[in-house]
């Protein structure tokens, strides 16, 4: 079984999105580095016979952060959620035709010990804004296990499955 570093995981990963996501690499934001951000804004808007007269407009966004770590432990799962709950006001402008912010984080681990898996598993963050008026966001949050070729999400970060199925190259078969 061929090993997959960190940092190969990170590019397997940012491929995924590279298409539809405008990606900045090794930003700063409040004392950390994330290896990456990628941003997705989708507006949709349904109007009758001229555009004043617009039926409806919804705008959804997702704001992706991907990180690289050597051990992932509980107390650096607690400073990047820390992390993402900071970002929250920044990348999040609700108003009325805002429908939803997904924040995502992203960890590409060498090794995560069994106490992190299940502080990943415990994440959980949303938030509405105006009762649900002006859309919400909510965490998302997987941690990609290079040492058990594993990925782990939280209940949130369930919906990014499809994504990361075969983020993984095949085990190479010997003649």
């Amino acid at each position: 079984m061929k090993r997959v570093c960190p940092e190969e995981l990170c590019e397997r990963i940012l491929a995924r999105y590279a298409c539809y996501y405008d990606i900045d690499r090794a930003p700063e934001l409040f004392g950390e580095n994330p290896a990456a951000k990628a941003e997705f804004h989708s507006r949709g808007e349904k109007y009758f016979l001229v555009r004043r007269a617009k039926l409806w407009a919804m705008e959804c966004n997702e704001i992706v952060f991907l990180f690289r770590e050597r051990e992932l432990t509980p107390e650096r799962v607690e400073q990047l959620s820390a992390f993402m709950r900071k970002c929250e006001p920044v990348f999040v402008k609700p108003h009325n035709e805002h429908m939803y912010t997904y924040l995502t984080l992203l960890i590409a681990a060498e090794r995560v010990l069994p106490e992190a898996e299940r502080a990943v598993r415990r994440l959980h963050f949303t938030k509405n804004y105006k009762c649900g008026l002006y859309g919400y966001s909510t965490l998302q949050a997987a941690v990609f296990d290079c040492e058990k070729r594993s990925v782990r999400y939280n209940r949130a970060g369930r919906a990014l499955r499809g994504t990361f199925r075969k983020v993984y190259p095949q085990d190479e078969k010997s003649c």
